[in-house]
Order: structure tokens, then C-alpha cells, then sequence
């Protein structure tokens, strides 16, 4: 005859206990529960945690970060190339109206009395 083997963990009976009196005479609604007894299995468990990277793993965090700072780079060339037309742009606005406020302070030399060269030169 075989005998059983004996068994780790045996599941306690949850007992509820009646509810009991406050300090105040009042009944608590609530039943209080017992604690579960949980097995005490004092092993050593001989397998080490790897906490490392599989390669897979490596690849594709490398991959993400790469990837990342790639947006992050085109979004950075993105604005440089914008921001330089932006200046090209108003270094060409600039040189009219500087062209234009030539113009006019010329027609003033000539005309001394020319009221409409005096307001568009300023």
C-alpha cells in the first residue's frame, strides 16, 4: 500500500466570527475574517534571475532609440530649412524697402517741397 504524499500546504477553514460591540455599544455590521495560514517552505531556489538583455531584447530598445533620434533629427532639419527661408525671405523684404526708401530720399533731393517723398521716406 502506497502512502500519499504529504502534502505542503493545507488550506485552513475560514471561521467567521460574530460581529462584536464597539465602545459605543453599537454592533458592527462587518464579520471579521480569520487569517489564511500560508506554507512555510524554507528552500533555496538555485536559479539565478536574469536581469540582462536578450538580444532580441538589445535590438529592438536600440532599434526605438535610434529611431527616436532620427525623428527628432529630421524634425531639427525641418526647422533649420525653414527657418532659413523664413531669413532669406526677409533679407529680400529688406532690401526693397531699403531700395525704396533710396528712391524716395533721391526724388526728395531733387524736389525740395515734395510732401508725398517726405512721408513715404520716413
Amino acid at each position: 500500500m502506497k502512502k500519499s504524499p504529504k502534502k505542503f500546504y493545507v488550506k485552513k477553514q475560514v471561521k467567521i466570527k460574530r460581529p462584536k460591540e464597539t465602545k459605543k455599544g453599537q454592533i458592527s455590521s462587518k464579520p471579521h475574517l480569520e487569517a489564511l495560514d500560508f506554507p512555510n517552505i524554507f528552500r533555496f531556489i538555485p536559479e539565478r534571475i536574469n536581469r540582462t538583455l536578450s538580444h532580441l531584447d538589445r535590438f529592438t530598445l536600440i532599434s526605438f532609440v535610434s529611431g527616436v533620434l532620427l525623428v527628432l533629427f529630421g524634425i531639427g532639419l525641418y526647422d533649420y530649412q525653414f527657418d532659413k527661408n523664413r531669413l532669406a525671405i526677409s533679407k529680400e523684404n529688406k532690401d526693397k524697402l531699403l531700395n525704396e526708401r533710396d528712391y524716395w530720399q533721391q526724388v526728395v533731393e531733387e524736389h525740395k517741397g515734395y510732401r508725398d517723398g517726405y512721408s513715404s521716406v520716413q
